[in-house]
């Protein structure tokens, strides 16, 4: 990774990093969206209360993975 600015090698022109943000950003929305049902306890969807129960897990579980969505979030946008 180049030290200045965090991209791989031969992603420093502005083209890269543009393409850069707009990944991790993208990426970043999936992971709060995510992060947001699971913080409201939502029962339907991927990863709802309703899959963690039937996987055996208790709902509580839900705030440490949402915790663990923010924390990566935060970690990839810097």
């Amino acid at each position: 990774m180049d030290q200045s600015t965090g991209l791989p090698p031969g992603k420093t022109g502005r083209t890269g990093k543009i393409i850069y943000w707009i990944a991790t950003l993208w990426l970043a929305l999936g992971m709060i969206s995510t992060g947001a049902g699971q913080l409201l306890k939502a029962k339907d969807g991927q990863g709802g209360a309703d899959m963690i129960t039937h996987l055996g897990y208790t709902v509580y579980l839900l705030t440490f993975v949402d915790l663990e969505h923010y924390i990566l979030v935060f970690q990839a946008c810097g």
